[in-house]
């Protein structure tokens, strides 16, 4: 898919989104940093809209997932969000 350039820049973007949207499935929700975290990755995804538009394109291929982030569940706010 030849998108924009800074293909790396949006591939970890659009992984990390992915895990942070499934921790926010799981029991016991995510840390309010990591809330911000996301949002923060919205507005960046908004550098990329040719690449964000055709990622929701019927027939588009979901992004591969990557491992977790062990740095995602330090114990940095004991803020939970459920």
């Amino acid at each position: 898919m030849n998108i924009q350039p800074d293909q790396p820049e949006l591939l970890r973007l659009l992984q990390r989104q992915g895990e942070i949207q499934r921790a926010m499935r799981r029991p016991g929700g995510i840390r309010v940093t990591v809330e911000r975290e996301l949002h923060a990755i919205r507005e960046e995804l908004k550098n990329f809209p040719l690449a964000v538009k055709s990622m929701h394109a019927p027939g588009a291929s979901p992004m591969p997932q990557s491992s977790p982030n062990p740095a995602a569940s330090s114990p940095t706010s004991a803020c939970l969000i459920k």
